[in-house]
């Protein structure tokens, strides 16, 4: 795949070219693996995952196909690429994952993949847990579960 090397800033990079009108970038090739079959190879099962690929989570979500059920937890970057192709409201009613937009400390439940960015929150965690036993789960890390509908 191509991989743009981000040159104005060595702290990032990505697999498309999503960032390229605001930094100097560099195409290179480089392996990829599904994580399908990146699991496989693992034997990974009960997965926390994260995706954080500037623009490609769509893509990488769909390389997981076959292995999906073995993501318990997906913590994932959901910028504007993603939100036109869809990828919360595929994870909620594709995958069974409930959302929860991730505002600091705050979990907030988006039943249809509904959203109110405020920045610089990116991030959304998928899971299978309802706002109760997802606030259970976490009661002991700081992090409050508000449901929807519920206020942040």
């Amino acid at each position: 795949a191509q991989f743009f090397k981000n040159l104005s800033d060595d702290a990032s990079g990505s697999l498309t070219e999503f960032f390229a009108d605001k930094h100097v970038v560099r195409g290179e090739t480089v392996r990829t693996i599904a994580l399908a079959d990146y699991f496989a190879e693992h034997r990974i099962e009960n997965a926390f995952l994260k995706i954080d690929v500037e623009g490609a989570g769509y893509d990488a979500w769909a390389g997981a196909a076959p292995a999906r059920d073995k993501v318990t937890y997906l913590l994932a970057e959901v910028l504007q690429p993603e939100m036109d192709k869809g990828l919360p409201q595929r994870l909620i009613k594709d995958d069974g994952m409930r959302a929860y937009y991730v505002r600091d400390f705050d979990l907030v439940e988006s039943v249809g993949g509904e959203f109110d960015y405020h920045e610089p929150h990116w991030n959304w965690l998928f899971c299978r847990l309802a706002p109760d036993a997802l606030a259970r789960r976490l009661s002991a890390a700081g992090f409050r579960v508000v449901p929807a509908g519920g206020h942040a």
